[in-house]
């Protein structure tokens, strides 16, 4: 029945009872997906029984465009209905919370969330995407001080990944103007990027993307962050032409997994 969800009791103990990781999906819809199925990939998991259990609200219908927030004052504040959804989850069980969304955490739209939940007496634990990636780094890459930030036009231009990125010491390295242009248009774009052409994403978008991380590598970038969660999409390696590539939704992913039950996350990426 289209809008009912079931929760199923299982010897006296329902899901809810069991600390379940949340997804906000719908921004945009495909990352939300991508999540969850790397959430699937880093669990150390030998049957069905054993993954971890996980809800995925995909709503993009109610959640209005963060870019055109931040940028252009369009629409309402995103916080206010990815809060809602956030507190829906709540309700079904959900503690450990991941947005699969750089954006989301430009500091207008994910303070504003925070500041909800907190008003709210939500008791979830809501992960900070880009503060666990920059930890990641400091750990994984510890030579590497230059850190290449591929995104959309709204997360570079509130620069939100450089307080994060700064405090571990590493420099934030954004691509130039036009190039910017070019990486926005590969994500945005009605006719070829990757919102509008997700499965399989196009040839224009990737070879975009392609020559943006050589780009960011002329600038003096020692590894590329994909901070923009639909990148992933269309950039699955973790190195091009010798260069590490860091996927922010994998690192959301494992962080999840860890949070709820570290026992369970895979070595490696």
């Amino acid at each position: 029945m289209s809008g009912t969800l079931f929760i199923q009791e299982k010897k006296g103990k329902s899901v809810t009872d069991r600390n379940v990781i949340g997804v906000v999906g719908g921004v945009g819809p495909y990352a939300g997906l991508d999540l969850v199925n790397k959430i699937l990939n880093n669990t150390a998991a030998r049957s069905d029984q054993e993954h971890l259990d996980v809800i995925l609200m995909s709503f993009p219908g109610s959640i209005d465009d963060r870019t055109k927030y931040l940028l252009e004052g369009e629409g309402g504040n995103p916080a206010i209905q990815i809060a809602e959804i956030i507190k829906k989850m709540e309700k079904l069980g959900a503690y450990y919370i991941g947005i699969p969304c750089n954006t989301s955490h430009s500091p207008d739209i994910f303070k504003k969330i925070q500041s909800i939940l907190h008003d709210s007496n939500s008791k979830v634990e809501l992960v900070n995407m880009i503060e666990v990636l920059a930890q990641h780094i400091s750990v994984e890459y510890s030579g590497a001080h230059k850190i290449g930030i591929l995104a959309t036009n709204g997360t570079v231009e509130t620069d939100a990944y450089r307080t994060y990125i700064e405090e571990t010491g590493n420099k934030v390295i954004y691509p130039d103007k036009a190039e910017q242009a070019l990486v926005h248009s590969s994500i945005y774009d009605k006719a070829f990027g990757i919102k509008s052409v997700s499965s399989p994403v196009s040839a224009k978008a990737r070879r975009i993307l392609e020559e943006s991380v050589e780009h960011l590598v002329r600038k003096g970038a020692d590894i590329i962050v994909l901070g923009c969660t639909e990148l992933p999409l269309a950039i699955h390696e973790h190195e091009l032409n010798g260069y590490p590539i860091i996927d922010t939704t994998t690192i959301l992913a494992r962080e999840l997994i860890k949070a709820q039950n570290k026992n369970l996350l895979k070595h490696g990426i």
